[in-house]
């Protein structure tokens, strides 16, 4: 007997704030992959960046807030309560020893991280634990990323039945995937907010609410 497993995302990130370019990005990978759900999973201690300046329970209440009213996408706060940096490779290997008898795991990053990927504790296991899944927002550069990640993980090959996927007799697939290109970054909306000027309609409504409220960024 075949045992179903929901197909399911992971996007983790700082999140700092999330915006409305996090959350359409994520939709479209869920649609196009068929998945049941998307989890957004905020950083504790991001290992890459020495001070965020807002706090975890600030930016995991606003990741709750975006996703309140989408029944596909959940909140996970599992990395604020490990100690020490938030490695994606320990959550991951924790989401699949929890999860992993009834549900496929879809690992979701930007193509900027991926870039960045050979800096990432344990990178090289990724691929046994779940399916990778790069959001780029010009299809002009998918054949560089494939040859990328062709040079970290060399038993694999471009699929011969689907475009831009890598596939491997031993491993979960890697999958390219383009979506829309919205230029929105959590760096222009903290620079905004320091300047006092609005971020409407490039984060939630109840983000933006949040945010003055609890005046984050103002300085």
């Amino acid at each position: 007997m075949t045992c179903f497993r929901i197909p399911t995302g992971i996007l983790g990130g700082t999140f700092n704030p999330i915006h409305i370019g996090h959350l359409r990005s994520a939709e479209e990978i869920r649609e196009a992959e068929g998945l049941s759900e998307i989890w957004f999973l905020p950083s504790a201690i991001p290992p890459h960046k020495d001070n965020i300046g807002v706090s975890f329970y600030h930016r995991l209440n606003m990741v709750r807030l975006s996703v309140e009213q989408c029944p596909f996408f959940s909140v996970l706060d599992i990395e604020g309560a490990r100690r020490g940096p938030s490695f994606s490779i320990d959550t991951l290997k924790h989401l699949v020893a929890e999860f992993g008898d009834r549900r496929d795991f879809y690992f979701i990053l930007g193509s900027d991280a991926f870039w960045g990927f050979k800096t990432w504790k344990d990178y090289v296991l990724f691929p046994e634990y779940a399916k990778l899944v790069i959001m780029l927002r010009d299809e002009s550069g998918m054949s560089d990323l494939m040859g990328f990640a062709q040079s970290i993980w060399t038993d694999y090959r471009p699929s011969a039945q689907y475009p831009f996927r890598l596939v491997s007799r031993h491993f979960n697939e890697i999958i390219f995937h383009k979506v829309t290109n919205l230029a929105i970054s959590s760096t222009k909306i903290r620079a905004l907010c320091s300047n006092k000027r609005s971020i409407r309609f490039l984060v939630t409504d109840r983000v933006d609410e949040y945010i003055s409220s609890n005046r984050l960024y103002s300085d």
